[in-house]
């Protein structure tokens, strides 16, 4: 992304849920500090002594991430999520 003729270097979290599904980036976020092996993400890591007041992500983290996604490749589910769909198909079949 350019700005000004500027590359972006990092987006805040605020900023990537405008360009991205807003629990789609949770899910990124989730992936990247859950499964950092799996390489969705790169968030910069907080300054020492201070409180996190904005998630700031590498900026061309996300547009692989994107990539990815197009190419068919998900982040991981939140936990919450996987049990929501096991109550339904358990629901599904007992019905």
């Amino acid at each position: 992304m350019l700005t000004w003729g500027i590359k972006l270097l990092t987006i805040t979290k605020r900023q990537a849920k405008e360009l991205l599904s807003p629990k789609l980036v949770d899910r990124l976020i989730y992936a990247a500090k859950k499964f950092p092996e799996t390489g969705w993400l790169e968030i910069l890591p907080k300054e020492d002594g201070k409180e996190v007041r904005e998630t700031y992500i590498v900026y061309e983290s996300l547009e692989r991430a994107f990539q990815r996604i197009r190419a068919g490749e998900y982040p991981p589910d939140f936990p919450s999520d996987i049990k929501d769909r096991k109550k339904r198909r358990a629901l599904k079949l007992a019905a």
